[in-house]
């Protein structure tokens, strides 16, 4: 390729360019040497490219100014979270308080097939789900090592609460067959007659003849030691955070009662009516400061009630129960005048008044209906013998 230059003078072995411009156009105002250069770099030919050039951008260099629409800054965005998400720091970080993760179970799952099945390979995933860093080949040594220690606990964790709900199971097996015959049996305590078959009673003793001299003080003692032995039996299998019915034990102890005045020689009712007794005499010694400290928590079904049937609920109360507790032949308070005086007394507003404070507040208004009951049966019973 030939160049065709103008005609330029004689020069040396350095040109002075300033001076080559001044001297043809005298005119011309002085430019800077670095845009003289600039101009001539700009007059060179193009470089032809080889085979052996890195390669270069095929797009343009200049960036053409566009309007985006809503679509693509749509897309531009998405773009620009997924990148984002690529980065360790957006993934949550491994929690070691939580070593099977809950999510992945069902509400109809098997739990301890699934836990089960958690091996170290299944945590292994569940960490590389969580954090990609461990798992990148950039990644650094201290880093691999240390997940690799916490997929250990990891896996520890696991094998011990697999243990631990194996453990639990065992127990409740073995629970269940301890506490098996005693529900049965704690089933049958409302049936008069089961009570001398237990484990905690004597060996069932013939019933003996009727005698009036039986001491109806031995026989509740005795109701009362026997039953707590069924207590002691049956809170030793459940443990102290077992059910505890207080009404049904209540209603146990009014059976055994019965049961062992029976064996005793005694009358059923003649025992009834003597803990009727007790239990009147010893609220009247609790509501007297002087006496004894006077000690609450006396319930519906634990208060002295005029009745050969166990009282539950105010319901049980009835006139035809009390007129057959003081008219039974088989007791000691039938045919007595000087008795229904002295109960009349006792169920009066003003001596009730005096022991209700020893009463559980919800149940003091049941109390007074079925001391009106009672008060209405004895005057009742009063007015027949006037």
């Amino acid at each position: 390729m030939e160049f065709h230059l103008p005609m330029l003078p004689a020069h040396g072995a350095l040109l002075n360019l300033q001076k080559l411009i001044h001297s043809v156009n005298p005119n011309a105002k002085a430019k800077p040497a670095r845009e003289i250069q600039r101009t001539f770099s700009a007059t060179k030919t193009t470089k032809v490219a080889k085979h052996t050039d890195p390669t270069k951008r095929a797009s343009s260099q200049r960036k053409e100014s566009r309007v985006e629409d809503a679509r693509a800054a749509l897309r531009r965005r998405r773009h620009h979270i997924n990148l984002n998400r690529k980065l360790p720091a957006a993934n949550p970080d491994f929690q070691l308080k939580n070593p099977i993760p809950k999510k992945i179970f069902k509400p109809n799952d098997h739990i301890e097939k699934c836990i089960a099945s958690l091996n170290s390979n299944h945590l292994f995933i569940f960490a590389a789900h969580r954090n990609q860093q461990a798992f990148d080949r950039n990644s650094r040594r201290r880093a691999i090592k240390k997940r690799n220690a916490e997929m250990n606990e990891h896996d520890q964790k696991a094998d011990g609460l697999r243990l631990e709900r194996a453990l639990a199971e065992e127990k409740k097996r073995q629970i269940a067959a301890i506490v098996a015959p005693v529900d049965e049996r704690y089933k049958l305590i409302k049936q008069p007659g089961y009570f001398d078959q237990l484990n905690v009673a004597p060996e069932p003793a013939l019933p003996q003849e009727s005698s009036p001299n039986v001491d109806y003080a031995a026989v509740f003692t005795e109701a009362m030691r026997r039953l707590s032995g069924l207590r002691r039996e049956y809170q030793a299998v459940l443990g102290p955070d077992g059910e505890d019915d207080l009404v049904r034990w209540a209603q146990t102890q009014f059976h055994i009662l019965q049961t062992v005045a029976a064996n005793r020689g005694g009358s059923p009712v003649a025992a009834i009516q003597s803990q009727y007794e007790f239990k009147w005499s010893r609220l009247i010694g609790q509501s007297d400061p002087t006496t004894s400290e006077p000690v609450g928590g006396t319930r519906l079904y634990t208060f002295p009630w005029p009745s050969l049937m166990f009282v539950t609920t105010v319901d049980d109360i009835t006139e035809f129960r009390v007129r057959e507790f003081f008219l039974n032949p088989e007791g000691h308070l039938a045919n007595r005048i000087d008795v229904l005086n002295e109960e009349l007394v006792k169920w009066h507003p003003g001596t009730l008044s005096k022991v209700l404070h020893l009463v559980i507040e919800k149940d003091r208004e049941s109390i007074q209906k079925g001391a009106e009951i009672v008060v209405d049966a004895i005057v009742g019973l009063l007015q027949e013998y006037a």
